[in-house]
């Protein structure tokens, strides 16, 4: 089912849990992750989903996403030092960095609320779509490095069996005002 147009603005506004719908991919296990107050922990699970199902700010080509909230990006991504860094981070992608739990806010797998719009890791979802485009041994070996991971991460083969461009990303289940996190 649909859900009603101030339900969805909720789950966007806010990231609340629920609206399953809005959710596709497969859960995997909890994790806690860190921001700058190491007293004030944030739930997360695991989900794997196809890498064009995320809602990253910007676009391939640098322009902002019309599909993201535009309260959510302060960093303007189509400065040149921006796109540098995506490119470069896309040519020495590295897997591990990506998928292993660093408990951080800032680093690891991509932070995304429940409607799949990314919160944290903009660039690091930028750049995992442009390894796969212009690197793809790199985008292999991300490819290869989340097989290997998918018991830690609570995650079987079967799970991954049909999806084009499998990511894992951290879905936040602390309830937060997202403007602020």
């Amino acid at each position: 089912g649909n859900l009603a147009p101030e339900d969805a603005r909720k789950v966007i506004s806010q990231g609340l849990r629920g609206a399953e719908e809005m959710r596709p991919g497969t859960i995997g296990r909890e994790v806690v992750a860190y921001g700058p107050d190491p007293s004030k922990p944030y739930q997360m699970r695991y989900r794997l989903v196809d890498l064009d199902s995320l809602i990253p700010s910007h676009t391939d080509a640098f322009a902002p996403n019309p599909a993201y909230p535009k309260e959510l990006q302060p960093r303007m991504r189509e400065r040149g030092a921006s796109r540098l860094w995506v490119q470069e981070t896309a040519g020495k992608l590295s897997p591990e960095a990506l998928i292993t739990d660093v408990a951080a806010l800032d680093r690891g797998s991509p932070i995304v609320g429940s409607d799949l719009v990314v919160e944290s890791g903009n660039g690091r979802v930028m750049a995992m779509r442009f390894a796969r485009q212009d690197h793809p041994e790199r985008w292999a070996a991300y490819q290869e490095k989340l097989r290997e991971s998918l018991p830690q991460l609570g995650f079987s083969e079967r799970d991954i069996a049909t999806m084009r461009n499998p990511v894992v990303v951290r879905e936040r289940l602390t309830p937060v005002d997202r403007v602020r996190f």
